[in-house]
């Protein structure tokens, strides 16, 4: 989950870049060094679009081209030809678009050349697709470095839990957690696994390290805390990540002789 979402995807997935590049059958590259943003996307004859966005260290993964509601969330499973499989939520947005909303997992579920075949589960209207991914995925890399997040990680192998946290939110993190004095925006981003007490643990970060401090609080304030499963859900033992955006603006204050 991401306590303050700020990407805004839909103009990457049609203009993807302001310098823009594209190896030999690799996903197209574009980057805008003064909007702190760059992209890799992939385009389909049938009017589809894959698109991975890095903007101001948000790491962004969309699909543009399943019309339905314009908002609401998207149960959907992605396969590879390899047997790579995960099940992740997709929020629905305006325009056809679904959003990932766990943005680097999906993201790492991309690379690599072949099919990716999408099902959802239970959503109306159904979505069934497979797509021809790239052969090679160097740019795909780059966007995903750009965020500062790994190209891989164990816990992408550990199913993501449905349901959610209870008894706690950021609110309850003391102010001394966002005591940063650096400007800009930051994203901090943890994982913590479900025990069998259906309360978290093995809190760690996810990659983007924004702030050292909130990532501390956050990991210190997650242990512990209870989840209520998804209807019907064994949680035990499924992985749940949460990211934080935070934005400091320092004014600065002077004097003019006269």
């Amino acid at each position: 989950m991401k306590l303050i979402a700020t990407a805004a995807v839909a103009g990457c997935l049609l203009a993807p870049a302001a310098a823009g590049a594209q190896e030999a059958d690799d996903w197209e590259y574009g980057e805008d060094a003064g909007r702190k943003m760059a992209a890799a996307v992939t385009r389909y004859d049938s009017g589809h679009a894959l698109a991975v966005q890095c903007s101001e260290k948000l790491l962004t993964v969309a699909i543009v081209g399943f019309p339905g509601p314009d908002e609401g969330e998207v149960w959907l499973e992605v396969m590879r030809p390899d047997g790579r499989a995960d099940a992740m939520v997709w929020n629905r947005r305006p325009g056809g678009v679904l959003s990932a909303r766990e943005g680097a997992r999906a993201a790492r579920t991309l690379r690599g050349g072949g099919i990716v075949r999408l099902r959802s589960a239970g959503a109306d209207p159904a979505i069934r697709a497979a797509f021809e991914l790239p052969a090679t995925w160097v740019n795909l890399d780059r966007a995903i470095g750009a965020c500062d997040r790994p190209l891989e990680s164990a816990r992408d192998a550990v199913p993501l839990l449905r349901g959610n946290i209870v008894g706690w939110t950021v609110a309850d993190l003391p102010s001394s957690a966002y005591s940063s004095s650096r400007e800009g925006t930051r994203v901090t981003a943890v994982s913590c696994l479900v025990g069998e007490d259906l309360r978290l643990h093995d809190c760690v970060d996810e990659g983007a390290m924004g702030d050292r401090r909130l990532a501390a609080a956050l990991r210190e304030g997650l242990t512990g805390v209870q989840v209520a499963p998804a209807e019907g859900e064994d949680a035990v033992g499924k992985v749940f990540y949460l990211e934080s955006v935070t934005t400091t603006t320092v004014e600065y204050l002077g004097t003019v002789a006269g």
